[in-house]
């Protein structure tokens, strides 16, 4: 099972039991990271 932990805590949950909000959330923020950090 996969785990993450959210920025600026240290509370890491499993995967699973994330809300949709939560991972449209998260995949919002990995794609800011990953084309707009040279830009932000």
């Amino acid at each position: 099972m996969a785990w993450i932990c959210f920025d600026g805590s240290q509370v890491w949950r499993p995967v699973s039991t994330l809300t949709d909000i939560e991972t449209k959330n998260i995949n919002i923020l990995t794609e800011i990271r990953r084309f707009g950090e040279k830009e932000l």
